[in-house]
């Protein structure tokens, strides 16, 4: 498993869908993201099949050598990134919304429905805003710090982003009565945090499961 929860957020999506992704890995704690390379793209000479799934590529770091032609990429450095054949996507809610929309047999990962899609999107902002955003505040710290302890405040912190997961949650679904993409974006989180302030049983049982 993977430690980033967006790539695997993405992840899980490609493989509800029967996508294939040639994936392309950087180094964070290297800056490779900080590069210069990382913000172009080559694009071989080469024709793909329409709607091939093969056309689907999620492109981490990707610099090609010999007869190239640069595209600009996400000035923002933002892993993970998309390149669906020329077509550049960045962020993995984006990334998400898009390929549910396009590769999607169905909508039934991300409805047309206005009324239904509300949910999901008010799910994937949930996971942006608070469980990544909560999250975050302690692994940063750890992972690029060299911090040891987690401060009581934010452990509490993610324990009352605990309580509004299992709140929301209807026949362990976050959006719709069915899975959808703002499932993928809360599990992929969730199961990261987790490994830092396990998740009570008793006082989360929708979550534990």
């Amino acid at each position: 498993m993977h430690m980033s929860p967006p790539r695997r957020a993405v992840e899980l999506t490609a493989n509800a869908l029967g996508l294939h992704l040639d994936l392309r890995v950087i180094n964070l704690m290297a800056g490779d993201h900080l590069k210069p390379e990382y913000l172009k793209l080559y694009v071989p000479h080469t024709s793909y099949a329409a709607n091939s799934v093969y056309d689907v590529r999620k492109t981490y770091w990707y610099i090609g050598i010999g007869h190239i032609i640069y595209k600009t990429m996400d000035p923002r450095h933002t892993i993970p990134l998309l390149d669906d054949n020329g077509t550049i996507i960045p962020e993995s809610h984006a990334i998400m919304i898009y390929l549910a929309s396009k590769y999607g047999k169905d909508d039934s990962l991300y409805p047309k429905d206005l009324a239904k899609q509300s949910k999901v999107n008010a799910a994937l902002f949930f996971e942006l805003g608070v469980l990544f955003a909560r999250m975050s505040s302690i692994t940063y710290p750890i992972f690029l710090e060299g911090c040891r302890e987690i401060p009581p405040v934010k452990a509490e912190g993610v324990r009352k982003a605990y309580q509004l997961l299992e709140d929301t949650l209807v026949d362990d679904y976050v959006a719709e009565s069915s899975l959808t993409i703002g499932e993928f974006s809360c599990i992929s989180s969730v199961s990261s945090v987790m490994g830092f302030i396990p998740i009570d049983r008793a006082k989360f049982p929708r979550i534990h499961g």
